[in-house]
């Protein structure tokens, strides 16, 4: 925020008088969804500027470009006009207002009437393509290749598909649209780990699919990527492809057909609305991270990579609001979609047509999916009846599905199982007056180390000093081979008798200090372990260090603890290794960083997955070069 300069850091606030007519409160709403043949009313409220010359004459009203009769009351700067009625389809509302100088000040939204023969529609702004404001095409790609106009879902195949079609000011190679639909859009907001577009919508993990959309006929266009489900975010699950309609494409719009059947398998019967999201951003060139076109400062962007690289979205209250999302992003904040009006929009089954969704109550996984390395998960469900109900929960893992049958007394119930190796689908299921329910799902994804378990001893005996392994053991019950390594730094070299087997010996070196050595174990399917362990010498003793003992690096040790999301304007582990001569000229030497796993919070301390590293700061590779830069420092990382 902009400051008044003082030792306060006061923030400044400017006032800049209009000099042009302004038209707000605009009403109904942009891209408000009505009945046709319904009457609604129509207002705006009109100023004129703070300084300038007056309105000249009656602002005007027009609808789809023609002119419509409206009421001016000047005292209250109210134009109106009452109980207006228009058929189905998209229609455009525009406000006109002059001065007596003669400027002109228009402004124009758009607003869908539902057809009275069914099926979901809903408008966009046109020209809103500017991302959190002034953003510009990259040269070479066309004014409008990601503006949305409209989207509408109707029932097809007697209620068994939705077509959906997606319709934009223009396609262009490079286009692409991100679609989302999920059970609910109460999750934690959540990055699409195939798309670097830094914007992230409620968590659909589990319960939800997005698909991203291309002209098959484009570049960069992946048949593995585009044009397919997505059934998870974690891990990332690939389903069926869907065809657009090429007819459709030629006109600027993305047209495609989804099976209910496939959607209820994440989503859950359609007896409740489903929330839908799109939104739009451009295929990078070749070499672009994250199948997205990063938009720096030379297209009105930021230089960084926390901002979205999203054109438009679809289901914001206004233009402004849309701007201001996309906007409210900083390199420890991201910018998020995250409710109703906010980027989602909830669609009924009745919305789209007679023979879409079932009926039945509501039947809901309430525990949250997670990557985890218990096994044993008690899972909490409720179903909206109030009477005794059989509900059979099921658990599909690599090996096949699990039933859980149980009675649920009251509204809520719950089962104790245990987790496989893997991703586990979890979901439940009932019949209610014929009708078959189907709850949406949640993933749980079990992370077992099958590595072997380190379990050593060190003793002297007679001037040897004795390393015993022996009773490491195999989670797999497999063989484990054993290798012995002395640390290259030790205060003198000792040979290691025995080095490749449980246990190996030394004899006790002249010189003093701390040793270490290192342990590594392999079973037959290549799966590592290692320890390390050290021991004092002294003349007189040799002293195995005690887990409640410090070694001598830790006790001289000058700590530097780092955030690596406020670290750097990127937030990238890459940043901090670029910076370790500077760290090591301070006098650090041992860095302390913050959580780097992935989990669903900035700060990190809610980790999902301890095998992985945040995709915001990187991957496993940049982990491991800012560990091996450090130590070429002589830095440890903790």
């Amino acid at each position: 925020p902009r400051n008044d300069g003082s030792q306060y850091g006061n923030s400044l606030l400017i006032l800049q008088p209009d000099s042009l007519p302004t038209i707000r409160g605009m009403r109904p709403l942009a891209g408000e969804r009505l009945e046709a043949g319904q009457p609604f009313d129509i207002r705006a409220v009109i100023r004129p500027a703070d300084i300038g010359p007056p309105l000249q004459g009656t602002p005007g009203l027009s609808i789809d470009g023609t002119p419509h009769a409206a009421n001016w009351n000047a005292a209250a700067g109210v134009l109106s006009a009452l109980g207006v009625t228009l058929d189905g389809g998209i229609h455009e509302i525009e406000f006109t207002a002059e001065d007596e100088a003669g400027h002109v000040v228009t402004r124009t939204h758009r607003i869908a009437v539902q057809s009275p023969d069914g099926g979901f529609l809903a408008a966009d702004e046109e020209g809103d393509d500017d991302g959190m404001g002034g953003f510009r095409y990259p040269a070479g790609v066309p004014d409008g290749a990601a503006d949305f106009l409209s989207m509408s879902i109707e029932e097809a195949a007697g209620g068994d598909e939705l077509l959906l079609t997606l319709s934009l000011a223009g396609i262009a190679p490079e286009t692409r649209v991100l679609l989302q639909i999920a059970a609910g859009a109460e999750g934690h907001p959540e990055l699409s780990p195939p798309f670097a577009t830094e914007l992230a919508t409620s968590d659909w993990n589990g319960a939800g699919v997005q698909i991203c959309l291309a002209d098959p006929a484009s570049p960069g266009y992946d048949p593995g990527l585009h044009n397919r489900l997505i059934l998870g975010r974690e891990p990332v699950l690939f389903g069926e492809p869907v065809t657009l309609d090429p007819a459709e494409l030629a006109e600027n719009r993305f047209a495609f057909t989804l099976p209910v059947s496939e959607l209820t398998d994440r989503l859950g019967s359609y007896n409740h609305p489903w929330v839908f999201a799109a939104y739009s951003f451009l295929d990078g060139p070749a070499g672009s991270e994250g199948n997205s076109w990063e938009i720096g400062g030379e297209d009105g962007g930021v230089e960084g990579t926390f901002e979205p690289d999203v054109f438009d979205a679809l289901f914001i209250d206004s233009a402004e609001l849309q701007g201001r999302l996309l906007a409210n992003a900083s390199p420890n904040r991201t910018a998020v979609l995250d409710n109703i009006g906010r980027g989602f929009a909830p669609v009924a089954p009745g919305e789209i047509g007679p023979n879409v969704g079932t009926g039945g109550p509501s039947l809901v996984i309430l525990s949250r999916g997670a990557t985890t390395v218990r096994p044993d998960k008690r899972i909490y469900g409720s179903i909206g009846m109030d009477v005794p109900t059989p509900v059979t929960l099921k658990q599909e893992t690599a090996s096949g599905v699990a039933d859980y049958p149980i009675t649920a007394m009251d509204t809520l119930f719950h089962v104790d199982l245990v987790l496989e190796d893997g991703l586990n689908r979890i979901w439940a299921e009932t019949v209610v007056d014929g009708d078959t329910v189907i709850s949406p799902s949640v993933l749980f994804t079990l992370k077992v180390n099958h590595a072997p378990e380190p379990e050593w001893t060190i003793t002297a005996d007679g001037g040897m000093v004795t390393l015993d392994a022996s009773a490491s053991s195999d989670p797999d019950e497999q063989t484990i081979s054993f290798h012995w390594e002395a640390d290259p730094g030790n205060p003198q070299p000792v040979t290691l008798n025995g080095a490749e087997s449980a246990v190996a010996s030394f004899a006790v070196p002249d010189s003093s200090g701390e040793y270490y050595f290192d342990l590594r174990l392999e079973d037959p399917d290549e799966n590592v372990s290692r320890a390390r362990m050290m021991v004092t010498i002294t003349p007189d003793t040799v002293d195995p260090q005690d887990f409640d003992e410090s070694v001598a690096w830790v006790r001289d040790a000058v700590v530097y603890e780092i955030f690596p999301r406020s670290y750097a304007p990127d937030h990238s582990l890459s940043s901090i290794t670029a910076d370790m001569q500077r760290l090591h000229d301070l006098g650090v030497t041992t860095l302390w960083l913050m959580p780097v796993h992935p989990g669903p919070s900035d700060h990190g301390y809610e980790i999902t997955d301890y095998y992985n590293i945040e995709e915001d700061y990187g991957t496993p590779q940049d982990y491991a070069d800012l560990v091996q830069t450090a130590h070429s420092f002589g830095m440890k990382v903790v």
